[in-house]
């Protein structure tokens, strides 16, 4: 009843200071109900956005300010809890939203040179892709070699896409290429340079 009161007269703190002690195991929902509640009927974003975090839910709190437009929120909420991946594709959501220089100029600001690196190679601007991630991204430099190989092998640039392919670290995928086209001769040159033999 206590529970059903600070509920009514919506005095969360208390309401959730009684779940935890006396009805633990309902805790995560009501936080989300609390969250929920204090997003659609109150608009009190900041509040919601740390109940949804208290629910384990993440990402319902990044799609609560998606929702509204509030994209700077939306990735500060996602760097923060969320994965690097995901946040990586709501900065190019956004960047998308703004058009490419002012897209550019915003993942640049926010420090968030992995979406800027996926942004260039997405936007078919290689150099500029493999420029980027060598200076401040490395670790993405292989991820750019893969995304010029498939743009290669769709422009059917097979030779090239090979050398990509192998930059990046994925023979296999130019193998698979070359079996899709009939030329076995140069699949089984790149596997026999490059493919692990498989384990018997």
């Amino acid at each position: 009843m206590a529970i059903a009161m600070y509920k009514k007269c919506q005095q969360y703190d208390n309401m959730i200071r009684l779940v935890s002690k006396f009805r633990s195991s309902l805790l995560k929902e009501t936080h989300l109900a609390v969250a929920q509640k204090l997003h659609k009927e109150t608009g009190n974003f900041k509040a919601a956005e740390q109940h949804y975090i208290s629910a384990g839910a993440w990402r319902a709190a990044v799609e609560m300010y998606r929702s509204q437009n509030l994209w700077e929120e939306a990735v500060r909420c996602s760097k923060l809890y969320g994965k690097d991946e995901y946040t990586c594709e709501l900065a190019k959501k956004w960047a998308e939203s703004l058009g490419p220089e002012q897209g550019m100029k915003m993942m640049l600001k926010m420090n968030l040179v992995d979406a800027v690196v996926e942004y260039l190679s997405d936007k078919g601007d290689f150099d500029e892709a493999f420029k980027m991630a060598n200076q401040h991204a490395k670790h993405k430099i292989r991820d750019v070699h893969l995304k010029f190989a498939f743009k290669l092998e769709d422009e059917k640039r097979y030779k090239e896409a090979e050398v990509e392919f192998i930059k990046a670290g994925k023979a296999n995928e130019a193998v698979s290429m070359y079996e899709n086209i009939g030329d076995f001769h140069s699949a089984l040159t790149v596997a026999s340079q490059c493919c692990e033999p498989q384990a018997r």
